[in-house]
């Protein structure tokens, strides 16, 4: 099959160099969202992952009538989602939030205009 495709890229160059555009252009693109919402989207699959497993040991304890399972997770249901908005409200105090109507300038902004003697 690897074969197949060497070839048929060999015989089609427009549509390797269109392949190569996209995969350039999705590597510059994930390594955006990588570098500026890391810490967001890390905090998303953490909490998430929370959550599910909360669901996954409530629905076991339910399963088995097994009361101490339930309680586990009722809290972690309850536990993760405050956990995730928490952190959100968190990071938009933190690094500021930029909204096209805003006048006032971002925490980092400030920071710059305050070395700087302004």
């Amino acid at each position: 099959m690897i074969q197949d495709l060497f070839q048929y890229f060999g015989a089609h160059p427009g549509q390797l160099a269109a392949v190569l555009l996209f995969l350039f252009l999705a590597v510059v693109g994930g390594w955006f969202v990588l570098y500026n919402y890391y810490k967001v989207i890390l905090v998303t699959l953490l909490s998430a992952g929370g959550f599910v497993s909360g669901g996954l040991v409530l629905y076991r304890g339910a399963q088995g009538n097994m009361r101490d399972l339930i309680a586990v997770g009722l809290f972690l249901l309850v536990v993760f989602p405050v956990i995730f908005v928490q952190a959100l409200r968190t990071s938009q105090a933190a690094y500021g939030k930029k909204t096209p109507g805003d006048r006032e300038p971002a925490a980092t902004d400030k920071g710059h205009a305050k070395r700087a003697g302004v």
